[in-house]
């Protein structure tokens, strides 16, 4: 961001007190006792996860070769960084929190979805955890992300969903049912080929001809590739 261009330093709103202020609201009234031990155990962690979100974003933002006032008067941007920023404060998974980050980043392109394929990415970014993005982000080309994690596969790799899952995370991969309700997600969000929602088996093509090398085989649909591209720096 150009030096004479900096964000104006101002004061932060205490986002934690209000979210905790909501949250005690919530609480049936059976003894102050009770609404100070929910206060102390939420209002805390709310202050913290608030800090780190706006570090982490800030950090990022710092670079951006964009005008404040273009941001300021950016819908798109703005509908992001509130939706984001509600989102970053539910949960402490490291994929999403990047993911709800690089979203805010890349509303304030010019390349960046229309308005409503953005809040609806946001709102697939609310509903998946960290092993839909995971999963999204390994079948996209299987093959690069084995390259990139420095992972040994052979050149040829005849084995289904779950196995290719297992060699890319071993022992941390997750169970055979989890996996495939990771997978009907994906499909049912339409960031995967229908025709391929048998994650038990290897991918096809049309007329159910099983495709040569799944290494080299995206299974992601297009709508998946611009929902990855949208939460991936």
């Amino acid at each position: 961001m150009p030096e004479n261009d900096k964000f104006p330093e101002s004061p932060q709103r205490d986002l934690a007190s209000t979210t905790a202020g909501v949250l005690l609201n919530m609480v049936p009234v059976v003894g102050g006792s009770f609404a100070e031990i929910v206060k102390f155990v939420v209002e805390g962690p709310i202050t913290q996860r608030k800090n780190e979100w706006f570090n982490r974003l800030g950090e990022r933002m710092s670079k951006l070769e964009v005008k404040v006032e273009d941001l300021k008067n950016n819908p798109k941007f703005i509908d992001a960084f509130l939706k984001a920023s509600q989102l970053a404060l539910q949960t402490s998974q490291e994929e999403k929190l990047e993911a709800l980050k690089n979203a805010v980043i890349n509303s304030a392109s010019p390349a960046s979805p229309d308005a409503a394929t953005q809040q609806m990415f946001l709102g697939k970014i609310a509903d998946f955890n960290e092993w839909h993005i995971r999963f999204l982000d390994l079948f996209n080309y299987p093959k690069k992300w084995f390259e990139k994690n420095k992972i040994f596969t052979p050149v040829y790799f005849a084995g289904n969903g779950h196995e290719l899952v297992g060699k890319a995370y071993g022992k941390l991969a997750p169970g055979y049912e989890f996996s495939n309700q990771i997978w009907k997600d994906l499909v049912n969000a339409g960031f995967v080929d229908g025709k391929d929602a048998n994650f038990n088996g290897m991918p096809v093509e049309s007329g159910g001809v099983v495709k040569m090398d799944p290494m080299l085989t995206s299974r992601i649909t297009d709508l998946g590739k611009n929902f990855l591209a949208f939460i991936k720096e």
